[in-house]
């Protein structure tokens, strides 16, 4: 009894936490089975069974610790990079939409590309461009034109997710009522076009005008007068604006 204590201290004690793991399985197996003695209350048969279920359960419950160490640190570090991944794409997509701003204007980087088949009238403030919306009147109305058949284009600081174009034309003429202008207006990435608004006899383009479209990448807007407006051949835009809208 007293030989079986002393060997289980030397299990338990600091020394045997240092063998590695072939000396623990190469002791197991060459360790002998003594005979039982009858005499004792506990024969040295139970004794040495008791001394190898503990040894192994010493053995494998290190193996299970350093694996569930392992697993809850890979859990960890896997929550991480979820958490960093859903930031990093938080972010792009936020930059991608311009946080929902307007990206036709000067602020955003936005230029007309088609000046030179374009004019504007009253100078700088016929730019569609323009953030000061409201002017006095001067005696001219300021927009961005082009004539028959011509458009304007307007290229993108960058490439942008949008879903809404708004349009706001010269809509009421002096002693003429309201203008209807017909146009076709085309979404540009890498100059594949797409069209997202096609007016008509019954669908004309007038006044302040919104066209929402599928979600796209976008680095240019084309607007092409089709056939002028109800009293000219001309295409007369005050402003424009594109963004991301919430549906």
């Amino acid at each position: 009894m007293q030989c079986w204590r002393s060997v289980l201290n030397k299990v338990q004690s600091p020394s045997l936490n240092r063998l590695n793991d072939c000396s623990a399985k190469s002791q197991l197996q060459t360790m002998s089975i003594p005979s039982a003695d009858p005499h004792n209350n506990l024969s040295l048969v139970q004794e040495s069974n008791i001394f190898t279920l503990m040894t192994f359960f010493i053995y494998y419950n290190k193996q299970y610790m350093k694996s569930g160490l392992i697993l809850i640190f890979s859990l960890i570090l896997i929550q991480m990079t979820q958490q960093d991944s859903f930031r990093y794409l938080k972010k792009s997509n936020s930059l991608l939409k311009k946080n929902h701003q307007n990206v036709l204007s000067y602020q955003a980087g936005a230029l007309i590309s088609s000046r030179q088949n374009n004019f504007f009238n009253n100078g700088n403030n016929g730019v569609c461009l323009r953030d000061n919306l409201y002017n006095f009147m001067t005696g001219r109305v300021p927009y961005t034109g082009c004539g028959l058949g011509k458009q304007v284009s307007i290229s993108l600081l960058q490439k942008y997710l949008l879903n809404t174009l708004k349009i706001w034309f010269w809509d009421y003429g002096y002693n003429e009522g309201d203008r209807y202008y017909y146009i076709k207006v085309y979404a540009i990435l890498d100059q594949k076009k797409t069209d997202i608004y096609d007016s008509n006899s019954q669908n004309p383009a007038i006044s302040q005008m919104t066209i929402q479209f599928k979600e796209q990448h976008v680095d240019k807007f084309q607007i092409l007068n089709l056939g002028g407006n109800t009293y000219n051949a001309g295409l007369h835009i005050i402003k424009v604006e594109a963004y991301y809208k919430f549906q």
